[in-house]
């Protein structure tokens, strides 16, 4: 068997996990040796001539997860210093230390480097290097009276008097005034070898530096008409005169009141090359005159009145140089014309491969429209409402331009940026070693059917489409439901993520294969309930496999992932356009995948969890989202998921990052909701390599990255195991009275929770489990009829177990109980379900009051209820009921609400005229039918319904009494057939037998029943 969780790409890893007999209460000690001494310093101890702006670096030691760096010029000061010593300098991450500002020249430096991780730190050895000593240099330029000289990109008089070092690199240049005022900057030109923009020099003392300009580098540019202001965008045309072909990048800037230097954020488009930032790069400049613009949006970006200069600057490699052009200044003023339209684009899809559609429209555009007017980007127009573009250009970025007008001279403009993807033309061969929905469907089953007694793979819901959402539960007893603490994954919120559901696989392979052989993973599984749901989108994730490999929300187009409620419908984190990969969905948990995940969380509370997406290399913690306020626990869920970041490996090597956020906002998030609903510590883990926009970031090859990514977060995931053992809260909270579990609200002093977050103790067995950290808690219990409890309470490096027993006020009343029956738990959309509280219970004889809530915003206070499901997904049906004497009790059951399909259809042909002896029944079905479908068989005898006691035989199932179980069925007509022995069942005789066959799902009828004609056995 594979050892679990085995990383050959650290020797960290393979330490953390088959150390044996680790003390989860050691946290300092748990996987760390001391860290090693830091090896090879640069530069080397004793050397000299060192530039005053030298960066200190060495060989990173194994185990260090720091260094401390010591410098000075005194050795014995630096050989004793400690961090509260003037020579401590920083804390540095890696092995390498940039001094603030430049050293001195000509002086001896002494420095030391600890290495430090949680073990303690390791004292360095103290070298020394001594700096280069100066010269004095003069810069001048013979272009005359009133210039400048810039000195390494700083301009001063000439001429200027300079300290250098000795073989240092310097750059010199001329910066001169020309008629009209156009200024030219010319910075590291040559001094004697022609055409070479930087130099390095070995300074003498005393020497003079002449600085003048040279031709064949300067961009020449033209203003060809004003900037065009107006509301929305601002255009401005220019020209380049002459050729700078592979050396010239473009610098736009802007000023605005007063000269303020700004680079508007939604800088749009430019036609000559790739924008970055207020960068235009990659000008393709020819010896002729080429005309080109640029576009800004005005009215995102400013919102009030501008007062602007704009300019334009040759950029060769990292320098300025050329002749620029300004604008006089101007306004743009952003206020609508009364009356004017306003422009909006919406479109179905923000990314595609060459030669796909895009349908765009602009009939959300508000006022009065007259004509429409599109601008593509790609030299293509329109004129149409609702235009059908196709894009067949290499991949890229467009700008589309839509301007809409009323017909009495007001218009608006609006700008919808669209990309442009390496077109694949079969996605399928690459994505063939990857496990699809099916795939790793059979890998989970045949996980449990080898490992019988350790997991179990059940369906907890249903998608848009109807296909089933399912969860991995590894424990040791792992079919019954145990009064221990939970840990929960997830997987694949995002169809196009296809690794993610590959680490889940991971996972459960080496949790199962190491219990009983590694101690460590052998506590886990004994001691928590473990659950995995592996695919939350499996309707999209077959389409992806079926070479639709860029889609990320589900069936209805709603991403997942801004479809929980916590922060949902921010603006900053989430879209309201449906056609937006952001869109999320028309109200909280909208969506039934979503649903399914929520009520599982709801069902088992886990303590910790982690949900995984791709990529970027990272681990994020709560809060993500922008309308959500940090709580007083900030603190320890940025240890906890740092932790699990340190350990993990990218596939290229080194530790996970951790943050909050990505480089954008994200709302109505899993792992906010996680923590904010529940108190789960949940992280998000984004697997795999750094930010790509290509279909190889989200499909990696599977030969070159699968392994590395996978296995590259086992220690991570072990990290979060681990974590349940330290610093912990967890206990029981029951009836004082009668021993029942009490769902309580659980208060902290020390926590503060801004944003309406509640703790609860579970109801099943009044349990609870939280990761809290070290510290000192002061606790208190509470819940409607009952004395309020407080307990003080000291938690240092393992969980605290604290059991509350709370007393009913005035000692009397007992809390009654809540018992749910319902008629059917899995139901097409629009059935009734027959709902029967009435089996609840009061032991002191009280008149109950009922509370149903049906999970999909309806309520009742009846006993008992008939309720119509009109909304698809997993409802969590909760009846609560009081006694009016403060005694209250809640219980729960899943209802799962599937999409109306097709109902199968079952034909009976008889064989034979008058059948006798072994009498044969053929039977079909038609359209695919779930596979825990079932067929009941029944008979009537001489008009009284009887079921033969001898059915010999049936190709398409296991025969139950008069019950054929598990049929499964395919899209073609499938004929079964069975038959019985007449002679023994029926006795001699002429007798008279109808045939009916029903298609059943547990305990639903599930399609129409077939009856055959009469027919007679004459045995």
């Amino acid at each position: 068997m594979r050892a679990f969780f085995k990383v050959t790409v650290s020797a960290l890893i393979i330490l953390c996990f088959f150390a044996s007999g680790c003390s989860k209460k050691k946290k300092s000690k748990l996987f760390y040796p001391p860290a090693a001494k830091v090896q090879n310093p640069s530069p080397a101890d004793n050397a000299t001539y060192v530039p005053i702006n030298v960066v200190l670096s060495w060989d990173d030691a194994e185990w260090a997860g720091s260094y401390n760096v010591y410098l000075g010029t005194d050795a014995g000061a630096v050989g004793n210093a400690t961090e509260t010593s003037p020579e401590f300098q920083s804390s540095a991450g890696g092995p390498a230390y940039d001094p603030p500002g430049d050293l001195n020249y000509g002086t001896m430096y002494y420095w030391r480097v600890d290495s430090v991780n949680v073990v303690g730190a390791k004292t360095g050895d103290v070298w020394s290097f001594t700096t280069i000593p100066p010269v004095s240099v003069t810069v001048t330029t013979s272009i005359g009276n009133g210039t400048e000289v810039i000195v390494d990109g700083v301009s001063y008089p000439a001429p200027h008097t300079a300290v250098w070092a000795e073989g240092s690199f310097h750059g010199i240049g001329v910066a001169a005034t020309q008629s009209g005022g156009t200024g030219i900057e010319y910075d590291f030109v040559s001094w004697s070898d022609g055409g070479a923009r930087e130099h390095a020099v070995s300074p003498v003392a005393d020497a003079v530096y002449t600085a003048d300009l040279s031709t064949g580098y300067f961009l020449d540019v033209t203003l060809i008409t004003p900037a065009s202001p107006s509301r929305g965008l601002v255009r401005l045309d220019y020209e380049i005169l002459n050729d700078v072909s592979g050396v010239a990048n473009l610098v736009f800037e802007v000023s605005f009141d007063g000269g303020v230097n700004w680079e508007p954020p939604s800088l749009a488009y430019s036609d000559a090359g790739q924008l970055v930032g207020n960068v235009v790069l990659n000008i393709p400049c020819g010896p002729v005159q080429e005309a080109h613009y640029v576009i800004w949006d005005s009215v995102t970006d400013a919102g009030f009145t501008l007062n602007t200069m704009v300019r334009f600057r040759g950029r060769p490699e990292t320098t300025y140089q050329g002749i620029w052009s300004e604008t006089d200044d101007f306004t743009v003023d952003n206020s609508p014309p009364v009356g004017a339209p306003v422009a909006v684009i919406t479109a179905d899809r923000l990314c595609i491969q060459s030669g796909e559609d895009i349908q765009f429209s602009a009939l959300d555009s508000v006022g009065s429209v007259a004509s429409y007017h599109w601008d593509f980007g790609d030299g293509s127009y329109s004129t149409d409402s609702e235009p059908l573009h196709t894009y067949n250009t290499g991949p890229g970025e467009f700008t589309v331009l839509l301007t809409v007008a009323d017909g009495a001279g007001l218009s608006d403009t609006a700008a919808l940026l669209i990309k442009i993807a390496e077109t694949i033309v079969d996605y399928r061969p690459r994505l063939e070693p990857y496990r699809n929905y099916s795939e790793s469907r059979g890998i989970f089953e045949q996980l449990a059917d080898d490992y019988p007694n350790l997991m179990t793979f059940y369906t907890i819901g249903y998608s848009v489409e109807g296909r089933e959402i399912h969860v991995v539960k590894i424990s040791d007893n792992v079919f019954t439901d145990e009064d221990e603490p939970v840990v929960h994954f997830d997987a694949q919120h995002h169809a196009r993520e296809i690794m993610t559901p590959e680490v889940i696989i991971d996972i459960c392979e080496q949790l199962l294969t190491s219990y009983g052989s590694i101690q460590e993973v052998t506590d886990w599984i004994d001691n928590y309930e473990i659950y995995l749901i592996p695919c939350v989108n499996p309707d999209s994730v077959v389409a992806v496999f079926d070479n639709n490999w860029n889609i990320r929300k589900n069936a209805r187009g709603v991403d997942l992932n801004r479809n929980y409620p916590a922060d949902w419908g921010n603006p900053d984190g989430s879209s309201d356009n449906s056609s937006w990969s952001t869109y999320h969905g028309p109200f909280p948990a909208s969506e039934p995948e979503v649903q399914t995940v929520m009520a599982q969380a709801f069902g088992t509370r886990p303590a910790a969890a982690i949900t995984f997406h791709t990529y970027s290399n990272i681990v994020l913690y709560p809060y993500s989202s922008p309308g959500l306020s940090q709580t007083s626990q900030e603190n320890y869920i940025l240890e906890f998921s740092n932790s699990i970041a340190m350990n993990m490996i990218r596939d290229v090597g080194g530790p996970y990052d951790c943050a909050q956020t990505l480089w954008y906002n994200a709302s109505g998030v899993t792992f906010d909701w996680f923590y904010r609903d529940i108190g789960t510590f949940c992280a998000l883990v984004e697997v795999g390599n750094d930010f790509d926009y290509t279909a190889w970031a989200f499909h990696p090859i599977y030969a070159d990255s699968h392994d590395a990514q996978v296995e590259g977060v086992r220690g991570g995931v072990m990290e979060l195991f681990r974590y349940m053992g330290y610093g912990a809260i967890c206990g029981h909270v029951v009836d004082a009275g009668t021993g029942e579990p009490l769902e309580a609200t659980v208060s902290v002093s020390t926590f503060s929770f801004p944003n309406g977050e509640i703790r609860m103790s579970e109801p099943d067995f009044g349990s609870f489990y939280w990761l809290w950290g070290d510290g000192d808690y002061s606790v208190t219990f509470t819940l409607e009829g009952y004395a309020e409890q407080s307990h003080d309470i000291t938690v240092a490096g393992v969980p605290y177990v604290l059991d509350v027993a709370l007393v009913k006020n005035g000692g009397g009343n007992h809390r009654p109980t809540a018992e749910l029956k319902v008629s059917m738990t899995k139901v097409e959309v629009g059935t009734t379900v027959f709902l029967d509280g009435t089996y609840s219970t009061d032991e002191d004889g009280d008149f109950l009051n009922f509370s149903w809530n049906f999970g999909d915003d309806q309520t009742s206070a009846e006993p008992a209820v008939w309720h119509t499901f009109d909304r698809t997904g997993t409802h969590r049906v909760v009846l609560e009921v009081d006694d009016s004497y403060g005694g209250v009790h809640r219980t729960w059951k899943l209802v799962h609400v599937m999409p109306v399909l097709e109902k199968p259809h079952v034909s009976i042909q008889l064989v034979g005229g008058s059948p006798s002896g072994n009498v044969s029944v053929t039977y079909s079905m038609k359209v695919p039918v779930p596979a825990d479908c079932n067929v009941a068989i029944e008979y009537t005898l001489d008009g009284i319904i009887w079921h033969p006691a001898t059915i010999v035989g049936a190709d398409a199932g296991l025969i139950n009494g008069n019950v054929l179980e598990n049929i499964w069925t395919v899209d073609t007509p499938t004929t079964h057939d069975f038959t019985w022995d007449s002679m023994a069942d029926l006795g001699p005789g002429r007798r008279q037998v109808v045939l009916k066959v029903t298609p059943y799902i547990a305990d639903t009828l599930y399609g129409d029943p077939a009856i055959s004609n009469m027919f007679t056995v004459d045995n």
